[in-house]
């Protein structure tokens, strides 16, 4: 037997396999899988490409990278910020606060959207959780709100002293009107 022919046919073997390792590999490197809670950029030879949606992708091999970028909202807790008003009380004006929390929100929000979509972030909410006015202000707060119920009892006390007094009169005037009768009837 000639070695020669059985050499050619082990090399012959030798870059068959090794081809087909090549086009398993470039294969490999040619498919992205993007989950979908995520995106990824394309960047060829480090020049960015492209933005790749979730799903299955055909990129150019060996020569890319792709980065992944999760797009899962994330919450963040901002400690507690003390906010001074038009009229320097250390809270902004307390009732248009409590009664506009909503409008405040949403003006927090596209005021802090605007720079951070540079940065590709998104505001999607912004809550003000609490209003905790300074003692003095809570002072003068509870000192306005027994005002305006003393003030509404003393209201509602007149109104049943006049009506008190009506039902008096009406009464006397009953009264006057049957014994003026029942005296020209004896008469």
């Amino acid at each position: 037997m000639d070695p020669l022919p059985l050499q050619f046919g082990f090399g012959l073997v030798s870059v068959g396999l090794l081809f087909l390792m090549l086009v398993v590999i470039t294969l490999w490197q040619s498919f992205v899988i993007v989950d979908a809670y995520e995106k990824k950029t394309l960047t060829v030879f480090g020049e960015y490409r492209k933005l790749l949606e979730p799903g299955i992708n055909l990129i150019p091999p060996f020569v890319s990278r792709t980065y992944a970028f999760d797009m899962r909202t994330q919450t963040l807790d901002v400690p507690r910020q003390e906010a001074i008003t038009r009229d320097n009380s250390p809270v902004m004006e307390l009732d248009d606060t409590l009664n506009k929390r909503q409008e405040i929100n949403a003006k927090i929000r596209r005021e802090l959207d605007e720079p951070t979509d540079e940065w590709g972030i998104r505001v999607e909410s912004v809550e003000v959780r609490e209003v905790n006015p300074s003692k003095d202000v809570q002072q003068a707060m509870e000192q306005q709100t027994s005002a305006e119920r003393r003030r509404r009892a003393m209201i509602l006390e007149a109104q049943g002293e006049r009506r008190s007094a009506v039902e008096q009169a009406e009464g006397d005037k009953q009264s006057n009107i049957i014994r003026a009768q029942g005296e020209k009837q004896s008469q």
